[in-house]
């Protein structure tokens, strides 16, 4: 019977596994893919994939097992890495399950094809920018400095990357996750795509 697992990883003490653990239950139980299997330490992704413990799932997976996670850079943050980890369960027929990209690396050439994309185009490293600039809005905040943009028009953000958003739209990736993936809100999403894709 195939096995179940997931790896949990945050880089701070201040981070907290128990949102992750949570959701990927969640989407577990929906699926009915349980009981999972959970490895999980607070470790810089920067540290090399195979220090890490995720090397000891990749080393436990078999054919049909499953492993989920709640994002791509949980995994590492590096799109090298990321392929490494993706060929390794590919070379095994095992199964990724991303919750917040909703892409299932199942092996078949949509998903290796979508995966790569997102990969390639950088997606990845956008949310881990995403990640920083949050971290430093916070600081900002807390020592009192005011944020936001300046008030006035201005081209959007989002118009180079109409796009990868239109191909995630299309995959069925939540505005919520877009949002947060491009570092804005889901009512500025709802009216750029509104005005710019015009499939609203």
């Amino acid at each position: 019977m195939p096995t179940t697992y997931s790896y949990l990883r945050v880089s701070t003490e201040e981070q907290d596994l128990d949102k992750d653990r949570l959701l990927v239950l969640e989407y577990a139980n929906k699926l009915g893919i349980g009981p999972v299997e959970f490895q999980q330490e607070k470790i810089s992704g920067k540290v090399n994939w195979r220090s890490r413990k995720v090397a000891q799932i990749l080393d436990l997976l078999q054919e049909g097992d499953i492993l989920i996670e709640p994002e791509m850079y949980r995994l590492g943050r590096s799109t090298s890495e990321i392929h490494q980890m993706a060929d390794v369960i590919r070379h095994k027929k095992a199964v990724l399950h991303l919750i917040r990209e909703n892409i299932v690396l199942d092996g078949s050439p949509v998903s290796d094809l979508i995966f790569s994309v997102l990969a390639a185009t950088g997606q990845f490293e956008l949310r881990l920018t995403s990640e920083r600039t949050k971290a430093g809005q916070r600081k900002a905040v807390a020592s009192g400095k005011r944020i936001g943009r300046p008030e006035g028009p201005g081209k959007s953000k989002l118009d180079e990357k109409a796009v990868e958003i239109r191909a995630l739209l299309a995959n069925g990736s939540t505005k919520k996750f877009i949002a947060r993936r491009y570092g804005c809100s889901e009512s500025t999403l709802h009216e750029w795509i509104k005005k710019k894709l015009d499939i609203l």
